[in-house]
């Protein structure tokens, strides 16, 4: 494609030319994406295709067998990538042998039993604080951030999220008696989060998420005042918390919490 347009353009030729030859097709795929990146005209043509395709219900294709495919490549071309089916074709598990990392497995075991600990704790009301969240939060955070690429979660590092999950349902369906009200509806709002951060495959998270620079993506409930998002790093988490629990008290207390309140003093 790029030496198509090239060379219909060196030869005195019009971009529409280039596009006519592709806009008699039915079906389009575009295979290995990230070759084009950092070539904006292309991608301006290939966007302007795109949309032709879309609008005409014709299938149009874009595959990848990088998972640092966006890199290079406009936001606008990007975000059409999710536009429709999104199919993500990782390494087998059955059969398959791989070598492992002594560093990530000794985390990962230590994460996974921090994981059944905190899990029985809440689930039985015992052994459970704020800042035994706190750590137990940043501990996973820190690990998916530095382990964790573009889909590249395992079925040991599932196990982790599961526990996340059961975590989320105990919260959602007890009232604990070791915390505060406030303090349980903030662990529900990061945790809510943080699973959210680990297990969407939305053009948010590949842009920002854990697959991107480590930042946590936690969407803001109505009743924080915004419909906006948070997105936090993993050493201002603390502080965020700290201050929506207070959030959460003022509001159960009585005291009224404005939009400007939460977006400029939060």
């Amino acid at each position: 494609m790029v030496s198509t347009l090239t060379s219909i353009i060196s030869n005195g030729g019009t971009a529409e030319q280039f596009r006519e030859k592709y806009m008699q097709a039915d079906v389009l795929l575009v295979d290995d994406i990230q070759e084009l990146a950092g070539k904006e005209a292309i991608q301006n043509e290939l966007i302007l295709i795109f949309n032709s395709f879309y609008e005409s219900g014709k299938r149009f294709m874009m595959t990848s067998s990088q998972k640092e495919a966006g890199y290079g490549i406009q936001d606008r071309l990007i975000i059409r990538e999710f536009w429709g089916d999104f199919a993500v074709i990782t390494r087998a598990y059955v059969h398959a042998r791989f070598e492992l990392d002594p560093e990530r497995e000794e985390k990962r075991s230590s994460l996974l039993k921090e994981s059944e600990q905190v899990y029985w704790g809440i689930s039985h009301d015992k052994e459970f604080s704020i800042e035994s969240f706190k750590s137990y939060f940043k501990n996973v955070w820190a690990y998916f951030s530095q382990y964790i690429g573009l889909f590249d979660i395992d079925r040991e590092d599932a196990k982790i999220i599961c526990y996340l999950n059961r975590v989320d349902t105990i919260l959602h369906c007890k009232f604990l008696s070791s915390i505060e009200v406030w303090e349980q509806n903030a662990c529900i709002l990061f945790l809510k989060g943080l699973i959210y951060t680990l297990t969407s495959y939305d053009i948010i998270m590949y842009e920002k998420g854990f697959y991107g620079d480590g930042v946590l993506f936690i969407p803001l409930p109505h009743h924080a005042g915004t419909s906006d998002c948070l997105e936090i790093k993993i050493d201002e988490f603390d502080n965020w918390f700290n201050r929506y629990c207070e959030g959460y008290k003022s509001t159960r207390t009585g005291k009224r919490l404005s939009k400007i309140h939460w977006r400029l003093d939060l």
